[in-house]
């Protein structure tokens, strides 16, 4: 019975040990960036939106030198996001509260409707962020691309893009740093948003840009992928909707991987 007691301190310090691991990511990455910018030495507002014991306000505090502000502001350099789930509906809140160029940290930690796991979890996945997880071994970068995916669309109803800085996917949650910029209402939105089809049964998979124009007559081909057969295999295509791609053109690409 003492092994069974122990179990749930175990479990206690090796949670706190990931989200250290987490908190820690994100103090070195202000350090950098405050090591980068014209002026270090001006403060940053920072909010640390869900604050539980203040840990994380106070390693800000103490190892990047900044001063949180408890005034009213209207917008901030920082925002972090750290709830217990996802943090699908604080998204559009943070995106239009932080500063043109300000950073977003955000933590989700329900991993398994971001892998997709059951069906349940695609249909949550899609009511949270607009997307359906395919089953994959890139499941966990797919991940990250989902809600990156979803931070754009939010941005682009304020005019604003984002811009991914450290986006990390370690055991049960994922997360994400990307900076958030003003755009001129009638500058043309970036093609930053695709679709992927994958195999059901091997491992090919292809990258479809949204919007992405057809060389023939010019319309856009955004087919979903029912009527499409894998090249390999011959079997059906699963298909993941509105996710963000990378700025690599390689990315873009079909790519097989049948090894």
């Amino acid at each position: 019975s003492t092994r069974f007691d122990l179990l749930p301190c175990m479990l206690c310090s090796h949670l706190h040990a990931v989200q250290e691991l987490q908190r820690d990511m994100t103090v070195l990455l202000l350090q950098h960036l405050q090591a980068k910018a014209a002026s270090p030495s001006t403060h940053l507002r920072i909010l640390d939106a869900l604050s539980g014991c203040g840990i994380r306000a106070i390693r800000f505090v103490i190892i990047t030198c900044v001063a949180l502000r408890a005034a009213r502001t209207t917008k901030f350099d920082v925002i972090d996001l750290d709830p217990f789930g996802a943090c699908a509906s604080l998204l559009a809140s943070a995106i239009a509260t932080v500063s043109s160029g300000g950073l977003i940290c955000a933590t989700d930690t329900d991993m398994h409707t971001l892998l997709g796991k059951t069906s349940h979890a695609h249909a949550t996945c899609h009511a949270q962020y607009g997307a359906v997880p395919v089953t994959a071994a890139y499941g966990k970068e797919l991940a990250i691309r989902i809600i990156l995916g979803a931070a754009a669309s939010l941005a682009a109803a304020h005019h604003r893009v984002i811009e991914p800085v450290l986006c990390t996917a370690v055991e049960f949650y994922v997360r994400l740093h990307f900076r958030v910029h003003n755009v001129p209402p009638n500058a043309p939105e970036p093609a930053s948003l695709a679709i992927v089809h994958q195999c059901i049964r091997c491992a090919y998979f292809r990258l479809r840009p949204l919007g992405h124009t057809n060389s023939n007559d010019g319309s856009c081909d955004n087919d979903n992928g029912d009527s499409v057969a894998c090249p390999v295999c011959g079997s059906s295509l699963q298909l993941s909707h509105r996710l963000r791609q990378g700025d690599d053109r390689s990315l873009h690409m079909d790519v097989t991987d049948v090894d």
